[in-house]
């Protein structure tokens, strides 16, 4: 949240981003057997050319999206049995319109 690591359950949304208000959003759902992922980078090619098509601004290169996806498995490594089958839902949104982005919690 905010280019910082938190634990799922303090990770949040404003209600006025896009993908909450109004379902716009982009997303790809990798899965994996073990920490390998399988197929990340065509996942992540789908998610880029989803955002080129909704217009939707990917903060990220598919490098750095590939990294953090990556990054997430290991520091998760302990939440699963390595030897199953996982999955890791990638979303991107158009954030909040910009006549919220003054308001408290967005």
């Amino acid at each position: 949240m905010g280019g910082q690591w938190v634990n799922e359950a303090d990770a949040k949304v404003s209600i006025y981003d896009l993908s909450v208000s109004q379902g716009a959003a982009a997303f790809e759902m990798t899965r994996s057997f073990g920490p390998q992922h399988f197929k990340l980078r065509e996942h992540l090619q789908r998610l880029q050319a989803s955002c080129v098509s909704l217009q939707i601004p990917l903060a990220y290169t598919l490098d750095e999206l590939e990294a953090l996806c990556h990054e997430v498995t290991v520091r998760n490594l302990e939440a699963f049995d390595p030897t199953d089958e996982h999955r890791l839902m990638i979303v991107a949104s158009p954030g909040c319109p910009p006549m919220y982005k003054d308001l408290a919690g967005t």
